[in-house]
């Protein structure tokens, strides 16, 4: 994804998937906030898809990186991203990709995975069990 434009509709992606998973912490699972920010960021996610596939989030223990590349967007967003990172790392995740086959219930099953508190998915059965029981991929 050498492309800037493509950089941007990146860092756009994750703040969208930040957004998605404060909408899935914060309100009921049934809640139409939650499901209009789950399709915009499965809409935005298709659009990139269709042009770069797959789009991969590699590496996220190192934040200053990505802060580095998101240097040039508004302060809310890095805020956002670091925010992000933060519920990833807690979770023990260390890249994210999504490939251009990505289904909307796919999507959802992943948020909400995410919007789960570190201990809660710890404690249960761990993310990586918690992922593999609702047949998700990576």
């Amino acid at each position: 994804m050498a492309d800037t434009n493509m950089q941007l509709k990146a860092i756009d992606a994750l703040v969208h998937i930040h957004t998605a998973i404060k909408n899935a912490q914060l309100h009921q699972p049934v809640n139409p906030t939650i499901t209009n920010s789950i399709e915009m960021l499965y809409l935005h996610l298709v659009e990139i898809l269709k042009q770069d596939a797959p789009l991969v989030f590699a590496e996220l223990e190192k934040k200053a990186l990505l802060r580095e590349k998101i240097s040039n967007q508004q302060e809310d967003e890095t805020i956002r991203i670091s925010a992000l990172l933060d519920i990833l790392l807690g979770l023990g995740v260390k890249n994210i990709s999504f490939d251009k086959d990505l289904e909307k219930e796919e999507l959802h099953i992943f948020i909400n995975l995410f919007a789960k508190k570190p201990k809660t998915v710890h404690d249960e059965v761990g993310l990586p069990k918690l992922i593999l029981e609702n047949e998700t991929a990576q």
